[in-house]
């Protein structure tokens, strides 16, 4: 199971550290070091596996996929997204139900980068501006664009963290 990190999170994980008494040498949770940048405690030699996977991805939402021709054109739209430099992952997600909310989306398509400036330079490749005129007139242009940073970890990398928080939270309170 995959569990995406928000940038919030992130910012509860370094303020957690930083009431600790631990301060980050990257943005990235759970690679931090004690005060100082000694060595040897608990946190900075844990490097979870699969770990730090953060990239910047656009969001495609469609309202309709019942628009005319639009079965024609998502073939050849995918075909474009995915001759695009710089792409590293799609994803694409087809909305089975609302639970909460005024959102009339069908479909939501992802492109995923290494990072913002490899995301801006392959939309700007005719590859990317193809892929952009299929999109627009496959949907008739009732689509949105968003433009997001994506982060990722394993729900086990997660749950061996929570286990050394809890053991270090024991050590401390016993000392």
């Amino acid at each position: 199971m995959m569990v995406i990190l928000s940038s919030i999170r992130a910012f509860h994980f370094a303020e957690s550290y930083h009431e600790r008494g631990m301060v980050f040498r990257d943005l990235s949770p759970l690679r931090c070091d004690r005060e100082g940048g000694k060595k040897g405690g608990w946190v900075s030699n844990y490097q979870p596996q699969g770990y730090n996977v953060s990239m910047d991805k656009l969001i495609i939402l469609v309202e309709s996929t019942a628009t005319p021709g639009f079965h024609d054109y998502w073939p050849r739209f995918l075909h474009a997204a995915e001759s695009i430099p710089g792409l590293r992952r799609e994803a694409t997600s087809r909305i089975r139900q609302v639970l909460y909310g005024d959102v009339q989306y069908a479909l939501v398509h992802e492109l995923y980068f290494d990072s913002l400036s490899a995301l801006n330079a392959g939309l700007a490749s005719p590859s990317g501006k193809e892929a952009g005129r299929l999109l627009q007139d496959m949907t008739g242009g009732r689509v949105k664009l968003l433009i997001a940073d994506h982060s990722q970890d394993e729900l086990e990398n997660i749950r061996k963290y929570r286990s050394m928080e809890q053991d270090a939270g024991s050590r401390s309170g016993s000392a």
